[in-house]
């Protein structure tokens, strides 16, 4: 996959993520042929990677910070009790 082609998903590997935290299922990586989950929530679409071949094809990917996950964030980290 070249950088001027269309977009596709990117998941984590079966191998990193033993417990995916969303409801998924198992796929494979169309670039390695690795295991990865693909959430039931996840927009279709033909071209499915994991997070290794993502980053060795585009380097480190960019997180779009919304309301709801700077929001799960700093549960999660009130809850390890790092912030108050």
């Amino acid at each position: 996959m070249k950088k001027d082609d269309d977009t596709g998903l990117v998941c984590m590997r079966v191998a990193d993520m033993p417990i995916p935290s969303a409801a998924s299922v198992i796929g494979r990586c169309d670039e390695c042929d690795e295991r990865i989950w693909i959430a039931h929530t996840s927009p279709r679409t033909d071209k499915r990677f994991c997070v290794a071949c993502a980053k060795a094809m585009y380097g480190k990917p960019k997180m779009e910070v919304t309301k709801r996950s700077l929001a799960e964030a700093v549960d999660y980290l009130r809850r390890k009790g790092q912030i108050v």
